[in-house]
């Protein structure tokens, strides 16, 4: 089990299931890599740079149980499932995660899906939960409305 202030700093900087999966691949290279020479070698990604410096100094059976217990703690991090109608860029995910922080709370990682048929907005998973805030909801409903276009003019 990882410590909380490391599994917060994890989800912070992974943000999105995407990157978790990045990120447990590196995490299992790490700890094949500790077990062969018992150092993790400082690839180039962000990752492996972050799993280099949050094991420094630890034995090599602390440094893998602490990689184990991440990793397990991480799959087990809350979901929120956001469905939008265009493919998010590092910023706008950026924005969308922080706004995931401080409206739902701090242990939670975004997972992105792309539909562009519902037009705009996006459709929200949460603990079960299913909330459309899309366009293409508010348009059928209102070509629905056989009087929708009376009340335009």
């Amino acid at each position: 089990m990882a410590t909380t202030d490391v599994l917060i700093k994890t989800i912070d900087m992974l943000q999105t299931v995407d990157n978790l999966y990045d990120f447990s691949a590196e995490v299992d290279k790490a700890t094949e890599a500790l077990f062969k020479s018992g150092t993790i070698a400082e690839g180039s990604s962000e990752y492996s740079l972050y799993l280099a410096k949050i094991t420094q100094g630890m034995l090599r059976d602390a440094a893998c149980e602490l990689l184990t217990g991440l990793k397990e703690d991480l799959t087990k991090t809350p979901k929120l499932l956001m469905t939008l109608a265009f493919k998010p860029d590092a910023k706008f995910t950026n924005q969308l995660f922080l706004w995931v922080k401080t409206t739902v709370g701090p242990n939670y990682l975004l997972e992105l899906a792309y539909d562009p048929d519902i037009i705009g907005g996006s459709v929200i998973v949460y603990n079960g939960l299913y909330k459309d805030f899309s366009l293409k909801k508010d348009m059928t409903r209102f070509f629905e409305d056989k009087n929708a276009l009376q009340t335009l003019f």
